[in-house]
């Protein structure tokens, strides 16, 4: 079975989770980051011995199976209708958009596409909601109706 092929979209703080978490998984291979400011895209190309760095989006789109979109929320609409109208599958920190219209027409665009699209919101493993749970299964507090 080949690997499926993942590209990171910003190489900001987040990507470097990101990066770490992808080349653990078996099945998987990252075929390149793509940054809007090629310097911090070089940087962390060379810190994950990630062997290519995207001129263009466009070319990232094209060259790998799964966008990893790790920019910041504004640009996320944008970015989602570029790759799931490629067909691509598409990961994706929270929140996906900012605005409802933008969130109403991916909708009907993930319909369309033959691309998944994932969102990325896990705070399972922090210490305090992993403190918290404690506290649940201990009967110290009681059921935990919401963390913000």
């Amino acid at each position: 079975m080949s690997k499926q092929t993942v590209g990171i979209v910003g190489c900001g703080k987040i990507s470097a989770a990101h990066l770490k978490a992808w080349s653990r998984l078996e099945g998987f291979a990252i075929g390149g980051v793509f940054d809007v400011n090629r310097q911090l895209a070089d940087e962390r190309a060379r810190e994950f011995s990630v062997g290519r760095v995207f001129e263009t989006l466009d070319q990232l789109i094209e060259a790998c199976s799964i966008v990893d979109v790790c920019t910041p929320p504004q640009t996320h609409a944008v970015i989602s209708r570029q790759v799931l109208a490629s067909g691509r599958h598409l990961l994706i920190e929270k929140p996906v958009v900012t605005e409802v219209a933008d969130w109403d027409s991916l909708v009907e665009l993930v319909k369309r596409s033959p691309g998944k699209l994932a969102v990325i919101h896990n705070l399972k493993f922090a210490h305090s909601v992993r403190q918290a749970k404690q506290w649940v299964d201990q009967g110290r507090i009681g059921d935990v109706l919401r963390i913000q």
